[in-house]
């Protein structure tokens, strides 16, 4: 059995500055003492948005962090984060890669940030998968007959609820090329909501935000006051998925 702890929005900030009257520092600290207290944890996968501001000072606090928990940890982009740190990214604890296979399972890290040509050093909210990025997954997917679990940033399935505003653009291209028999498993981030949008395969399910929470029966933008949290997913012939708020 696989077992994985979902991660995924934290906003980390230079200086710890609060987002709308919230201490995200405060949330990643809460949750790493919870799962610390969870045994047999394989991996931490963390789906974008580790920093709010891009700022170096962030990613060390986090990598830092994620260091004393002694588990295995892998990152992928989201909209907030520096692309330039992603790119540099080498001699960290958590690991920037393009794949890894841990206990059989092979899991597949995607790039789903669009890069804003109009404002240098800054993301757009909604993402994309482009071209190349389906090729090098594909090639990924199909180089042996492992069962696999892919981490990206945005949703590419609806809420039917004003985050599906954050959805991938290209959402529909995306879900068909995941139809591939091997494919188990899907994760994202984005929505800062925990959610489960299909148990059939791919199972589908985003995480709770670390940071500050939205739902998606609030209006949009208000705090979810009590929602931050991660998932914990344990992986075998079925896949089961709990929620831990911090």
């Amino acid at each position: 059995m696989l077992k994985i702890a979902h991660f995924s929005d934290l906003h980390l900030t230079s200086g710890n500055q609060s987002i709308w009257g919230v201490n995200t520092y405060d949330n990643f600290y809460k949750a790493i003492r919870l799962l610390n207290g969870i045994n047999d944890i394989d991996a931490i996968l963390v789906t974008g948005d580790i920093s709010d501001d891009g700022s170096l000072e962030s990613y060390q606090t986090a990598d830092a962090l994620f260091k004393q928990s002694s588990i295995p940890t892998y990152w992928c982009p989201g909209n907030h984060d520096s692309m330039d740190f992603f790119k540099s990214q080498r001699e960290q604890y958590s690991k920037i890669v393009r794949s890894v296979i841990i206990k059989g399972y092979k899991i597949v890290f995607v790039n789903s940030v669009v890069e804003d040509k109009d404002c240098p050093n800054k993301n757009r909210s909604r993402g994309k998968i482009t071209q190349k990025e389906l090729e090098d997954i594909k090639k990924a997917i199909s180089s042996d007959d492992l069962p696999v679990i892919i981490a990206m940033h945005h949703p590419s399935y609806s809420m039917n609820s004003w985050l599906d505003e954050k959805i991938l653009i290209n959402k529909e291209k995306f879900n068909k090329f995941v139809s591939f028999k091997n494919v188990k498993l899907v994760l994202f981030g984005h929505v800062h909501h925990f959610h489960v949008y299909r148990y059939t395969n791919p199972f589908v399910a985003s995480a709770s935000s670390i940071g500050f929470a939205f739902k998606k029966d609030l209006p949009k933008f208000q705090i979810d006051k009590g929602g931050e949290g991660f998932s914990i997913l344990e992986i075998n012939d079925e896949i089961t998925i709990r929620n831990f708020k911090i």
